[in-house]
């Protein structure tokens, strides 16, 4: 279905459909209708000279622009049903390190201009012990404690695992063992129990190879960040649940119980929270995928929770 606005034309195909679906309301339907104007109004006021709309977006139009002094930059607007509010606060409280900087933010349209950066980590040539490497190094800089951010604790999180673990189980007939469901159940407590905010920092929240991009000096720096105050073991989540292959090539166990033993001396976070939070990201990613229709992914996912729950209880 053709829109009259170019820019909601140039936006992948997804995320047309994601924002169609998420109209609620003649504000909503005003904001697609008047996309254009938006764009060449943040145009004017912060001076760019706009470039191509770029893909992959699916909760956002993103757009390469360049500003008055040469300087390139992405200018970035939420769709209807998504807010900058939460990544703007993160990306000005980290200002710059170990996430893409924030160079100018327009609450009333929902957008930001932010750093233009490079390719993501995953896709690249690189290895596992690569990857992980340069995602810890990365979550080291970006770590700042949360002064007087209105954000989601790790305590909201473990909760809202619990209550998807649960109801995706039963609506998914049940895909993993109930020794793997026990287990969760179990670290959902101690990580809820172990809430200390002293022992916080603002975490992404979503640390995946996809969320990271390279700069112009071949460091890398986040985008999209989920922004939660927990213990730094929860930004670890996508380490621990990732690269699943690599895992059933050898015992899931041990191999993994290695992975989170260097994760720990990678930065400093705690071991057993690494190990547990690991183990609730597993499971509700293997769940979504199986959601999702990505049954061979979210199977291999699963079998991982399954063969260190038998071995475990």
């Amino acid at each position: 279905m053709k829109h009259e606005s170019y820019f909601f034309n140039k936006l992948p195909q997804i995320a047309q459909k994601i924002a169609l679906q998420r109209i609620e309301s003649e504000e909503d339907l005003n904001w697609v209708n008047n996309l254009d104007q938006t764009v060449y109004a943040l145009a004017q006021k912060w001076e760019l000279t706009l470039g191509e709309v770029l893909k992959g977006g699916t909760a956002s139009l993103i757009l390469e622009a360049t500003g008055k002094d040469g300087k390139q930059a992405v200018l970035k607007i939420a769709l209807p049903g998504n807010s900058i509010y939460t990544e703007a606060l993160v990306l000005n409280a980290t200002n710059g390190n170990g996430y893409v900087s924030l160079y100018d933010v327009d609450f009333e349209w929902e957008a930001m201009l932010l750093e233009k950066l490079g390719a993501p980590l995953s896709g690249t040539l690189k290895t596992i012990d690569e990857h992980i490497v340069i995602l810890c190094e990365t979550l080291k800089k970006s770590w700042v404690k949360p002064h007087l951010l209105n954000l989601p604790t790790a305590i909201h999180k473990a909760l809202e695992m619990k209550e998807i673990i649960q109801e995706k189980w039963k609506g998914l007939n049940q895909p993993f063992s109930q020794k793997s469901l026990d287990l969760a159940m179990e670290y959902v407590e101690l990580r809820t129990n172990a809430f200390d905010l002293d022992n916080c920092v603002l975490t992404h929240g979503d640390a995946h190879g996809f969320n990271i991009l390279e700069t112009h000096d071949g460091t890398y720096k986040f985008v999209d960040p989920d922004g939660v105050i927990a213990e730094k073991a929860y930004d670890l989540i996508c380490i621990m649940r990732d690269w699943s292959d690599d895992l059933l090539s050898g015992n899931p166990l041990e191999e993994l119980r290695k992975r989170c033993s260097w994760l720990a001396e990678l930065t400093g976070a705690d071991e057993d929270a690494i190990w547990q939070w690991g183990y609730l990201g597993r499971l509700v990613i293997g769940l979504t995928l199986l959601e999702l229709g990505k049954e061979k992914e979210g199977r291999k996912t699963l079998k991982v929770s399954d063969e260190i729950s038998r071995q475990l209880l």
